[in-house]
């Protein structure tokens, strides 16, 4: 533990938060895709604070960025320099899409209402 980061509120109640946890769970963050480099505990967090705070926005078209501007960019470092010598980039935690599919905003577009 080094401290605490405020990354944005949400306002998604339980029942949000538990579905977009469970499309993490049946997508791409399973025990056996694990990997130091290319998907681990950071790409989750950080995939699962994207779907909890941008959501809707989150939308092809939306207009919106699709980072959290206070997301630390040394928290990945690392593992994102790793993943240029990568061959196989279906293991490789792609932040946005995963989090799109997360929020269940992947193939939607237009305007959320």
């Amino acid at each position: 533990y080094r401290e605490s980061i405020v990354l944005g509120q949400t306002w998604c109640e339980q029942t949000q938060i538990n579905a977009i946890i469970q499309r993490m769970r049946e997508d791409k963050f399973i025990g056996d895709n694990y990997h130091l480099a290319n998907r681990n505990c950071n790409h989750f967090t950080e995939t699962l604070a994207l779907a909890l705070i941008l959501g809707n926005d989150l939308l092809e078209d939306s207009g919106v960025a699709k980072t959290l501007e206070r997301y630390p960019a040394w928290v990945n470092r690392l593992a994102r320099a790793g993943t240029t010598f990568v061959l196989d980039e279906d293991r490789v935690c792609d932040v946005v899409a995963e989090a799109r599919v997360a929020a269940g905003v992947k193939g939607k577009g237009g305007w959320a209402l």
